[in-house]
């Protein structure tokens, strides 16, 4: 876990996806940018990428790192909050769930 007033995503380059600015791609926006509607290049795992998950699997990413975010404190806090439930969640659904295949 990291938490910052910056941006200090030096050790992510080249390990997840990010847009043109530098912020990290999560679901939903990996879809639409990175995946042309599929899960990222690369992705191991038999389900698609959660809310607030980065193209490698485990790697949720909150608050003002994360492209489309809105960069307010109370945003990154929710987030964060959220961030740590689907932490806990990982180990449970890294490779259960399947594919939709609608």
């Amino acid at each position: 876990m990291m938490i910052s007033l910056e941006r200090l995503l030096d050790g992510l380059e080249g390990v997840v996806v990010r847009d043109g600015h530098g912020f990290i791609l999560t679901e939903p926006d990996l879809a639409r940018f990175a995946g042309d509607g599929h899960p990222p290049r690369g992705w191991s795992l038999d389900r698609d990428p959660i809310w607030l998950e980065a193209s490698v699997p485990g790697i949720v990413v909150a608050g003002d790192v994360r492209h489309g975010s809105v960069k307010r404190i109370a945003a990154g806090v929710g987030e964060g909050a959220i961030a740590v439930d689907f932490v806990h969640e990982y180990p449970r659904s890294n490779c259960h769930a399947g594919r939709p295949t609608s």
